[in-house]
């Protein structure tokens, strides 16, 4: 059997200490027990946040407890933790989600040789008003997953969903630290590089919506991340003018709403690929380390 150690990173940040109890108790109560809990903290320090973290976590020696000195962004903080994990495979969890109790030992089965991230489907849980929904209900699951298919649409989801290998994150030289947006959907084009990608069609998570801070109410952010996809993958959208044209349109929805010049700049970048898209030759050629189907 795999008993190789998992490493789960909770990275939190101004966050009810009640929520990172139950995201800990969440990953305490899965089946598969070779699991070390990180517990990144990226709160500015001595703030009554980082406070509580200290004061009101039962710690034990399966819980890691690492600060980093003052906030420094959701990717320093997943990145600090794969440089202390000293798990086989890493899995991220959100310090408001958790994950449903076989999650981990179902991702570790899934593996296989040149398997570098395994995902899974999920619940959206709203907490104002207690109704839930299914993760990606629009998305359909590929149980495979290329660097194309990415390219098309985000198949993997947040950054709670996939349990991938340390040895991946460490290669593709982890989160972008500055990268306002998108940062996990950024690094799981990279890993499509080099590593197949799986896909379960198993609810194994929870997503708790909070009224809070949303990534729509700063469409700014939501720009720059597109924008930054869009200039880091071009050699790939040239084969695939059906994935440039959609992630054109991206930009432009948010630029509308807070960049008229960004809007009007990628309209006019947008035109050629519009008259591709009409002429029926939109899909181009699969790229990517997986080619499974």
């Amino acid at each position: 059997m795999n008993k190789f150690l998992v490493s789960a990173v909770i990275t939190t940040y101004k966050r009810k200490v009640e929520h990172l109890k139950k995201a800990i108790e969440s990953v305490l109560k899965q089946t598969y027990d070779n699991i070390e809990i990180l517990v990144i903290d990226d709160n500015e320090k001595d703030s009554i946040y980082s406070v509580e973290i200290q004061n009101e976590i039962e710690w034990n020696e399966r819980l890691i407890y690492i600060s980093c000195n003052g906030n420094k962004g959701a990717c320093y903080a997943r990145n600090l933790g794969i440089k202390n994990a000293k798990g086989y495979y890493i899995g991220f969890l959100d310090d408001d989600d958790e994950w449903k109790k076989d999650k981990i030992q179902m991702q570790v089965d899934a593996f296989s040789d040149g398997v570098g991230l395994v995902s899974v489907r999920g619940t959206v849980y709203n907490c104002d008003t207690n109704i839930q929904t299914p993760y990606f209900a629009n998305v359909p699951c590929k149980e495979y997953v290329t660097t194309s298919d990415l390219l098309q649409q985000d198949y993997i989801g947040s950054t709670s969903q996939p349990l991938l290998l340390k040895e991946a994150l460490v290669r593709c030289g982890g989160f972008t630290v500055g990268l306002p947006a998108r940062q996990d959907y950024d690094m799981w084009i990279r890993i499509s590089k080099e590593y197949k990608i799986r896909c379960l069609d198993e609810d194994l998570f929870i997503y708790n919506r909070h009224s809070g801070d949303q990534i729509t109410k700063h469409p700014e952010k939501a720009m720059a991340g597109y924008e930054y996809i869009y200039k880091t993958n071009k050699k790939e959208l040239q084969e695939l003018p059906s994935a440039k044209d959609d992630i054109l349109s991206k930009i432009m929805w948010y630029a509308k709403q807070c960049s008229w010049i960004t809007y009007l700049k990628y309209t006019l970048i947008r035109i050629p690929y519009q008259i591709i898209k009409k002429s029926g030759n939109i899909y181009g050629k699969r790229t990517g380390k997986n080619t499974q189907k």
